[in-house]
Protein backbone atom coordinates (compact mmCIF):
# COMPACT_ATOMS: atom_id res chain seq x y z
CA UNK A 1 0.00 0.00 0.00
CA UNK A 2 1.49 3.08 -0.67
CA UNK A 3 1.24 6.34 1.59
CA UNK A 4 3.31 9.25 0.17
CA UNK A 5 0.53 10.97 -0.04
CA UNK A 6 1.43 14.63 0.63
CA UNK A 7 -1.22 16.62 2.86
CA UNK A 8 0.30 20.12 1.87
CA UNK A 9 -1.57 21.95 5.07
CA UNK A 10 -0.87 18.38 7.54
CA UNK A 11 0.23 20.90 9.84
CA UNK A 12 -3.79 21.89 10.08
CA UNK A 13 -5.39 18.67 9.87
CA UNK A 14 -6.34 15.90 12.01
CA UNK A 15 -8.10 12.43 11.23
CA UNK A 16 -10.89 11.09 12.96
CA UNK A 17 -11.54 7.34 12.57
CA UNK A 18 -14.68 5.99 13.94
CA UNK A 19 -15.39 2.24 14.03
CA UNK A 20 -11.66 2.11 14.42
CA UNK A 21 -11.34 -1.48 15.18
CA UNK A 22 -12.75 -3.07 12.30
CA UNK A 23 -11.74 -3.97 9.10
CA UNK A 24 -11.52 -0.73 7.26
CA UNK A 25 -10.88 0.89 10.60
CA UNK A 26 -7.54 -1.05 10.77
CA UNK A 27 -6.33 -0.37 7.29
CA UNK A 28 -6.39 2.80 7.02
CA UNK A 29 -4.95 3.18 10.78
CA UNK A 30 -1.98 1.08 9.42
CA UNK A 31 -1.69 3.42 6.12
CA UNK A 32 -1.94 6.51 8.68
CA UNK A 33 1.34 4.51 10.80
CA UNK A 34 3.33 4.22 7.37
CA UNK A 35 3.00 7.85 7.16
CA UNK A 36 3.45 9.50 10.65
CA UNK A 37 5.32 6.47 12.31
CA UNK A 38 5.16 7.09 15.89
CA UNK A 39 3.81 10.96 15.61
CA UNK A 40 0.44 9.63 14.18
CA UNK A 41 -1.21 9.77 17.74
CA UNK A 42 -0.51 13.79 17.32
CA UNK A 43 -2.75 13.54 13.92
CA UNK A 44 -4.96 10.84 13.79
CA UNK A 45 -7.87 9.53 16.12
CA UNK A 46 -9.66 6.74 16.54
CA UNK A 47 -12.75 5.97 17.73
CA UNK A 48 -13.77 2.61 18.92
CA UNK A 49 -16.36 1.05 21.52
CA UNK A 50 -14.66 -2.31 21.80
CA UNK A 51 -10.82 -1.40 22.26
CA UNK A 52 -9.05 0.96 24.22
CA UNK A 53 -5.81 0.91 22.43
CA UNK A 54 -5.25 -1.09 19.13
CA UNK A 55 -2.09 -2.42 18.16
CA UNK A 56 -0.45 -1.66 14.75
CA UNK A 57 2.97 -3.01 13.35
CA UNK A 58 6.34 -3.06 15.22
CA UNK A 59 4.27 -3.47 18.06
CA UNK A 60 2.85 0.02 18.39
CA UNK A 61 0.00 0.54 20.15
CA UNK A 62 -2.30 3.59 19.62
CA UNK A 63 -5.25 4.67 22.03
CA UNK A 64 -8.79 4.68 20.99
CA UNK A 65 -11.44 7.88 21.98
CA UNK A 66 -14.96 8.48 22.57
CA UNK A 67 -16.88 10.12 20.17
CA UNK A 68 -17.50 12.45 23.29
CA UNK A 69 -14.01 13.26 22.95
CA UNK A 70 -13.16 17.00 23.45
CA UNK A 71 -11.28 17.52 20.01
CA UNK A 72 -8.93 20.28 19.27
CA UNK A 73 -11.24 23.16 17.76
CA UNK A 74 -8.30 25.03 16.02
CA UNK A 75 -7.87 22.09 13.92
CA UNK A 76 -9.53 20.83 11.05
CA UNK A 77 -10.61 17.71 10.26
CA UNK A 78 -11.32 14.98 7.72
CA UNK A 79 -13.63 12.17 9.29
CA UNK A 80 -12.97 8.18 8.22
CA UNK A 81 -16.81 7.33 8.88
CA UNK A 82 -16.43 3.79 9.39
CA UNK A 83 -18.45 3.11 12.98
CA UNK A 84 -21.72 1.61 11.27
CA UNK A 85 -24.19 -0.75 12.55
CA UNK A 86 -22.64 -4.04 10.17
CA UNK A 87 -25.15 -6.87 9.14
CA UNK A 88 -24.79 -9.58 11.69
CA UNK A 89 -26.11 -7.12 14.16
CA UNK A 90 -29.85 -7.83 12.64
CA UNK A 91 -29.49 -12.04 14.09
CA UNK A 92 -29.24 -10.41 17.44
CA UNK A 93 -31.20 -7.09 17.57
CA UNK A 94 -34.60 -6.79 17.05
CA UNK A 95 -35.65 -4.45 14.46
CA UNK A 96 -36.24 -1.06 16.72
CA UNK A 97 -33.05 -2.06 18.31
CA UNK A 98 -31.03 -2.01 14.83
CA UNK A 99 -32.79 0.89 13.68
CA UNK A 100 -31.96 2.94 17.34
CA UNK A 101 -28.28 1.44 16.90
CA UNK A 102 -28.13 2.71 13.63
CA UNK A 103 -29.65 5.98 15.04
CA UNK A 104 -27.36 6.32 17.88
CA UNK A 105 -24.54 6.45 16.06
CA UNK A 106 -25.27 8.97 13.21
CA UNK A 107 -26.46 11.56 15.96
CA UNK A 108 -22.99 10.87 17.10
CA UNK A 109 -21.22 11.71 14.23
CA UNK A 110 -23.35 14.27 13.97
CA UNK A 111 -22.22 16.23 17.25
CA UNK A 112 -18.90 15.85 15.83
CA UNK A 113 -19.85 17.40 11.98
CA UNK A 114 -21.85 20.12 13.85
CA UNK A 115 -18.87 21.31 16.53
CA UNK A 116 -15.83 21.07 14.42
CA UNK A 117 -14.61 22.12 11.24
CA UNK A 118 -15.05 18.81 9.37
CA UNK A 119 -13.26 19.26 5.44
CA UNK A 120 -14.28 16.16 4.19
CA UNK A 121 -15.69 12.63 5.26
CA UNK A 122 -15.66 9.26 3.65
CA UNK A 123 -18.55 7.04 4.51
CA UNK A 124 -18.27 3.08 3.11
CA UNK A 125 -22.00 1.94 1.96
CA UNK A 126 -22.85 -1.19 0.56
CA UNK A 127 -23.92 -2.91 -3.05
CA UNK A 128 -26.35 -3.98 -0.44
CA UNK A 129 -28.77 -0.48 -0.89
CA UNK A 130 -29.76 -1.87 -4.54
CA UNK A 131 -32.19 -4.40 -2.93
CA UNK A 132 -34.24 -3.10 -0.28
CA UNK A 133 -35.36 -6.22 1.33
CA UNK A 134 -33.78 -5.93 4.37
CA UNK A 135 -33.16 -3.58 7.49
CA UNK A 136 -29.73 -3.24 7.17
CA UNK A 137 -30.19 -2.27 3.44
CA UNK A 138 -32.57 0.24 3.88
CA UNK A 139 -30.49 1.50 7.02
CA UNK A 140 -27.52 1.68 4.56
CA UNK A 141 -29.88 4.07 1.78
CA UNK A 142 -30.89 6.45 5.40
CA UNK A 143 -27.68 6.94 6.27
CA UNK A 144 -26.59 8.07 2.49
CA UNK A 145 -29.01 10.38 2.69
CA UNK A 146 -28.57 11.49 5.79
CA UNK A 147 -24.74 12.39 4.92
CA UNK A 148 -25.66 14.21 1.85
CA UNK A 149 -27.69 16.02 3.90
CA UNK A 150 -25.59 17.03 6.24
CA UNK A 151 -22.57 17.78 3.78
CA UNK A 152 -24.90 20.46 2.34
CA UNK A 153 -25.54 22.03 5.63
CA UNK A 154 -22.24 21.89 6.97
CA UNK A 155 -20.44 22.49 3.67
CA UNK A 156 -17.78 19.48 3.70
CA UNK A 157 -16.93 17.21 0.65
CA UNK A 158 -18.05 13.77 0.76
CA UNK A 159 -17.52 10.45 -0.58
CA UNK A 160 -19.74 7.54 -0.36
CA UNK A 161 -18.34 4.27 -2.01
CA UNK A 162 -20.90 1.86 -2.58
CA UNK A 163 -18.64 -1.51 -1.13
CA UNK A 164 -19.63 -4.34 -2.64
CA UNK A 165 -16.64 -7.97 -2.07
CA UNK A 166 -13.33 -6.80 -0.43
CA UNK A 167 -10.32 -8.49 0.30
CA UNK A 168 -6.79 -8.80 1.64
CA UNK A 169 -5.26 -7.83 5.11
CA UNK A 170 -6.98 -6.58 8.56
CA UNK A 171 -10.44 -8.80 7.91
CA UNK A 172 -11.79 -9.46 11.68
CA UNK A 173 -14.63 -11.65 10.81
CA UNK A 174 -12.76 -14.57 8.59
CA UNK A 175 -16.07 -16.94 8.92
CA UNK A 176 -18.11 -14.77 7.57
CA UNK A 177 -16.88 -13.79 4.06
CA UNK A 178 -16.56 -16.39 0.93
CA UNK A 179 -13.08 -15.89 0.25
CA UNK A 180 -11.60 -15.87 3.62
CA UNK A 181 -13.94 -19.00 5.15
CA UNK A 182 -12.61 -21.23 2.11
CA UNK A 183 -8.94 -20.33 2.41
CA UNK A 184 -9.53 -21.58 6.30
CA UNK A 185 -11.56 -24.72 5.05
CA UNK A 186 -9.10 -25.45 2.70
CA UNK A 187 -5.86 -25.31 5.51
CA UNK A 188 -8.07 -27.02 8.24
CA UNK A 189 -9.88 -29.60 6.57
CA UNK A 190 -8.12 -30.26 2.59
CA UNK A 191 -11.67 -29.75 1.26
CA UNK A 192 -14.06 -27.13 0.74
CA UNK A 193 -18.15 -27.29 1.63
CA UNK A 194 -19.91 -24.79 -0.99
CA UNK A 195 -23.98 -25.10 0.10
CA UNK A 196 -24.83 -22.70 -2.44
CA UNK A 197 -28.09 -24.31 -5.10
CA UNK A 198 -26.71 -21.83 -7.49
CA UNK A 199 -24.45 -19.87 -9.30
CA UNK A 200 -22.68 -17.30 -7.05
CA UNK A 201 -20.64 -14.54 -8.19
CA UNK A 202 -19.00 -12.20 -6.70
CA UNK A 203 -16.03 -8.78 -8.12
CA UNK A 204 -13.30 -8.69 -5.32
CA UNK A 205 -11.25 -5.70 -4.85
CA UNK A 206 -8.14 -5.61 -2.50
CA UNK A 207 -8.23 -3.35 0.50
CA UNK A 208 -5.50 -1.78 -0.58
CA UNK A 209 -6.19 -0.35 -3.40
CA UNK A 210 -9.90 0.93 -1.56
CA UNK A 211 -7.46 2.56 1.36
CA UNK A 212 -5.51 4.48 -2.04
CA UNK A 213 -8.38 5.35 -3.49
CA UNK A 214 -9.71 7.31 -0.51
CA UNK A 215 -5.92 8.94 0.35
CA UNK A 216 -5.96 9.59 -3.23
CA UNK A 217 -9.08 11.46 -3.36
CA UNK A 218 -8.76 13.63 0.09
CA UNK A 219 -5.71 15.53 -1.60
CA UNK A 220 -7.22 16.08 -5.07
CA UNK A 221 -8.02 19.92 -5.09
CA UNK A 222 -10.51 19.11 -8.09
CA UNK A 223 -12.15 16.62 -6.10
CA UNK A 224 -15.42 15.37 -7.40
CA UNK A 225 -17.48 15.75 -4.54
CA UNK A 226 -20.53 14.47 -3.31
CA UNK A 227 -19.50 11.52 -5.11
CA UNK A 228 -21.31 8.24 -4.70
CA UNK A 229 -20.15 5.10 -6.62
CA UNK A 230 -19.75 1.36 -6.43
CA UNK A 231 -16.73 -0.07 -5.31
CA UNK A 232 -16.42 -3.44 -7.66
CA UNK A 233 -13.97 -5.49 -9.52
CA UNK A 234 -14.84 -5.56 -13.53
CA UNK A 235 -14.07 -9.18 -13.41
CA UNK A 236 -16.81 -11.17 -11.52
CA UNK A 237 -15.76 -14.55 -10.46
CA UNK A 238 -18.36 -18.01 -9.52
CA UNK A 239 -17.62 -19.20 -6.13
CA UNK A 240 -16.91 -21.97 -7.55
CA UNK A 241 -14.02 -21.25 -9.49
CA UNK A 242 -12.93 -19.10 -6.97
CA UNK A 243 -12.51 -22.38 -4.65
CA UNK A 244 -10.11 -23.69 -7.58
CA UNK A 245 -7.87 -20.61 -7.98
CA UNK A 246 -7.70 -21.00 -3.63
CA UNK A 247 -6.55 -24.03 -3.99
CA UNK A 248 -3.86 -22.81 -6.98
CA UNK A 249 -2.67 -20.43 -5.00
CA UNK A 250 -1.83 -22.17 -1.40
CA UNK A 251 -0.62 -25.43 -3.64
CA UNK A 252 -2.83 -27.53 -1.33
CA UNK A 253 -4.56 -31.03 -2.79
CA UNK A 254 -8.33 -30.27 -2.14
CA UNK A 255 -11.61 -31.77 -2.74
CA UNK A 256 -14.37 -29.25 -3.48
CA UNK A 257 -18.26 -30.28 -2.08
CA UNK A 258 -21.16 -28.77 -3.94
CA UNK A 259 -24.58 -29.71 -4.32
CA UNK A 260 -25.81 -30.24 -8.20
CA UNK A 261 -28.00 -28.14 -9.17
CA UNK A 262 -30.49 -26.67 -12.43
CA UNK A 263 -28.83 -24.66 -14.46
CA UNK A 264 -31.80 -22.73 -14.55
CA UNK A 265 -31.82 -21.34 -11.25
CA UNK A 266 -31.16 -17.49 -10.76
CA UNK A 267 -27.85 -16.57 -9.86
CA UNK A 268 -26.84 -14.63 -7.44
CA UNK A 269 -24.72 -11.83 -8.54
CA UNK A 270 -23.89 -9.11 -6.12
CA UNK A 271 -21.83 -7.52 -8.29
CA UNK A 272 -21.75 -3.45 -9.03
CA UNK A 273 -21.17 -0.96 -11.41
CA UNK A 274 -17.48 -0.58 -12.00
CA UNK A 275 -17.41 2.47 -14.69
CA UNK A 276 -16.51 4.90 -11.90
CA UNK A 277 -14.38 3.59 -9.87
CA UNK A 278 -12.28 2.24 -12.97
CA UNK A 279 -12.02 5.83 -14.14
CA UNK A 280 -10.89 7.28 -10.28
CA UNK A 281 -8.10 4.36 -9.91
CA UNK A 282 -7.00 5.52 -13.71
CA UNK A 283 -7.23 9.26 -12.94
CA UNK A 284 -5.31 9.08 -9.22
CA UNK A 285 -2.94 6.46 -10.80
CA UNK A 286 -3.64 3.22 -9.32
CA UNK A 287 -2.73 -0.09 -10.21
CA UNK A 288 -6.03 -2.71 -9.69
CA UNK A 289 -4.81 -5.87 -8.30
CA UNK A 290 -5.81 -9.22 -9.56
CA UNK A 291 -7.92 -11.44 -7.34
CA UNK A 292 -4.56 -13.97 -6.93
CA UNK A 293 -2.58 -11.24 -5.00
CA UNK A 294 -5.94 -10.78 -2.83
CA UNK A 295 -6.57 -14.91 -1.80
CA UNK A 296 -2.48 -14.22 -1.25
CA UNK A 297 -2.61 -11.48 1.05
CA UNK A 298 -6.29 -12.50 2.72
CA UNK A 299 -3.66 -15.83 3.33
CA UNK A 300 -1.22 -14.00 4.76
CA UNK A 301 -2.88 -11.57 7.42
CA UNK A 302 -4.84 -14.96 8.33
CA UNK A 303 -1.74 -17.17 9.13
Amino acid sequence: MSSNNNFSHIKNINFIITGAYGWLGRATLEYFYRIFQDDIEKFVFPISSSQKNIKLSDNFSIKTYDYSHNFNKDKTYIVFHYGYATKDKLAILSDDEFNKNCEKINESLHQIIKNYNIESLIFPSSGAIYNQSNLYAKNKINDELYFLELSKKYNFNLMIPRIFTIGGPFINKPQDYALSNIIIQVKTNKKIIINANNDVFRSYIHVENLIDLFFKWLIDEDKETPLIFDISHPNKIEIKDLAKKIIEALKIDCEIIAPNFNSQNPSDDYVGNSEKMLSLLEKYKIKILNIDKIILDTNLYLN
